[in-house]
C-alpha cells in the first residue's frame, strides 16, 4: 500500500493474475491428458502429487522474501481492545460497512458456485473430460479478461469494476440452475473466470483505499 501509487494497483494485481492464470492454462492441459489416460483413482492421485509438489516449492519463494521493517509507530493495546474498536469502525465508515455486507451476501454465491460441477455431473452427464474442458476455459476466460480490468479498474475505479464482478456472478449462477447443455455449461465457465478475474484485482485494492 505504501510503495504502489493507486492509479497503479489495478494493473500490478492484473499482471500477478494474467500470470497466474497463463501458467494455469498448462496446468489445466495436463490435467486433461491425466484424467483421460489413467482411470480413478490412480489419475486424481497424480493431480493431489502435482499440487502437494508445486504448492511445496512456493513455500520457498514465501520464505525468501524480506519484509520490510514498519518505520511508522503501530497502535498498541490488547486483543479485547481491537475487538472493542470495531463496532465504532463499522459505524462511522458507511462505505466499508456497505462493501462487508456485500462480501458476506457475496459468499452465499460461493457456496452455490461450489456445487456447479456437481450439478453438471449428476445431472447432465459430464464427464471427468469435460470437467477439465471447463476447467481450462475457466482459466483462459480469467487471464484474457485480466489485464482488462486492471486497466478499467485504475481508470474508473474498483467499486465499479465489482459491480460488474457481482453482476456476472449472479447472472452465472442463475443460468447454471436453469442449464439443459453441457455447451451452456461451458459458457457459465467462462462467466465465472471473468467474474474471478474481477475479484482478485479489485476486492483486495478497494480495502487499500478504505485504510
Amino acid at each position: 500500500a505504501r510503495t504502489v501509487p493507486v492509479n497503479r494497483r489495478g494493473m500490478l494485481f492484473s499482471i500477478r493474475s494474467f500470470v497466474g492464470a497463463v501458467l494455469g492454462i498448462g496446468v489445466g492441459l495436463v490435467v486433461k491428458i491425466i484424467l483421460e489416460k489413467y482411470g480413478f483413482p490412480l489419475n486424481y492421485s497424480i493431480c493431489f502429487l502435482m499440487y502437494f509438489i508445486f504448492t511445496s516449492i512456493s513455500l520457498i519463494f514465501v520464505w525468501l522474501i524480506k519484509e520490510v521493517p514498519f518505520t511508522s509507530s503501530r497502535q498498541t493495546g490488547t486483543l479485547k481492545d481491537y475487538f472493542l474498536k470495531i463496532p465504532g469502525i463499522i459505524k462511522n465508515n458507511g462505505n466499508f460497512s456497505n462493501y462487508m455486507l456485500a462480501r458476506a451476501l457475496l459468499s452465499f454465491l460461493s457456496i452455490a458456485g461450489a456445487f456447479v460441477t456437481i450439478f453438471g455431473i449428476r445431472r447432465l452427464g459430464a464427464a471427468d473430460r469435460d470437467i477439465a474442458t471447463f476447467i481450462l476455459l475457466s482459466v483462459i476466460s480469467q487471464s484474457l479478461t485480466s489485464l482488462i480490468w486492471g486497466y478499467l479498474a485504475d481508470k474508473s475505479g474498483h467499486i465499479r469494476i465489482i459491480r460488474i464482478g457481482y453482476f456476472v456472478s449472479i447472472f452465472a449462477t442463475v443460468l447454471a440452475a436453469m442449464s439443459e447443455s453441457l455447451d451452456t455449461f461451458r459458457l457459465i465457465f467462462i462467466l465465472r473466470g471473468i467474474s474471478m478475474a474481477i475479484m482478485s484485482i479489485s476486492h483486495s485494492n478497494v480495502i487499500l483505499e478504505f485504510c
